[in-house]
């Protein structure tokens, strides 16, 4: 298989759901229910901005872009990046939650912010929005994970959070989007992320790209790092991606397929 011009086999894997899609649109019409915020219903919502988003996940290059990203006026924390950020003084604008279940992903967000808007999937179960009940929340829909019968929008995307802000930032008007963290890989060393994580990892497997070079990563970043430009081939050049620092994402681009190069940097 040659996913998008990289030529590496990507392991054929079985992402087991935390919840059925029964269960999620269940959730969806209870959370609802709540009165919260609806993100496509946010004033910003659709509105064409001139500044740049920078999108944030947790590999372990994030540690060598800190001060980069502090130049950034907005700020999107994905998932388990949100603490690591505030720990360094940088504040999110957003902050993308996706995981529906407690347990996987609410020990990263320990340090909530009145200035942070928490972009949370209406899926999640009830103890999920109880974390973020105090604080600026705005329910999102994420398709594939509830049934299509739930009357908003619904922001299509793969299996991270990554993945999913991609379309959520293009949403909210941004078409400059640059990206920290993108790695889907661990450092020579065994870093699998710029801070400690307390969950497990899927199977580690070796990739090798074009130009010989090596990563050890996981099945599910493997699919992530595929996924990634899917979307940038799903949109056709409706925003341009810059990625901040090394790993195998940064790697495919270099090697890849150089129609990415019209809508993609690598820094």
């Amino acid at each position: 298989m040659q996913p998008n011009g990289v030529p590496f086999t990507v392991p054929k894997t079985e992402f087991r759901r935390l919840l059925s899609v029964e269960q999620g649109t269940w959730n969806a019409r209870r959370n609802l229910g709540r009165g919260l915020a609806q993100f496509h219903l946010l004033p910003e919502y659709g509105r064409n901005k001139i500044n740049p988003i920078a999108i944030v996940g947790g590999g372990p290059s994030l540690k060598s872009r800190i001060e980069e990203l502090r130049g950034f006026r907005t700020i999107m924390a994905c998932a388990s990046a949100h603490d690591f950020l505030i720990e360094h003084d940088i504040y999110p604008r957003y902050a993308l939650v996706l995981d529906p279940v407690g347990s996987v992903n609410l020990n990263y967000f320990s340090w909530r912010q009145d200035s942070c808007t928490y972009l949370v999937a209406s899926h999640v179960n009830p103890d999920v929005l109880a974390h973020f009940e105090a604080y600026p929340v705005a329910l999102w829909h994420a398709a594939g994970e509830i049934k299509k019968n739930i009357r908003a929008p619904q922001i299509i995307g793969g299996i991270t959070a990554i993945l999913r802000a991609q379309f959520i930032a293009l949403h909210l008007g941004y078409t400059k989007h640059h990206y920290f963290g993108v790695d889907s890989c661990f450092t020579e060393s065994g870093e699998s992320h710029a801070y400690d994580v307390n969950e497990p990892l899927s199977t580690p497997v070796q990739i090798t790209v074009t130009n010989g070079r090596t990563f050890t990563s996981t099945e599910m970043w493997v699919e992530q790092a595929k996924q990634f430009f899917d979307g940038i081939a799903a949109t056709q050049g409706a925003f341009h991606s810059t990625i901040h620092g090394d790993g195998l994402i940064p790697e495919m681009l270099r090697c890849g397929n150089p129609r990415f190069h019209e809508v993609m940097t690598v820094t």
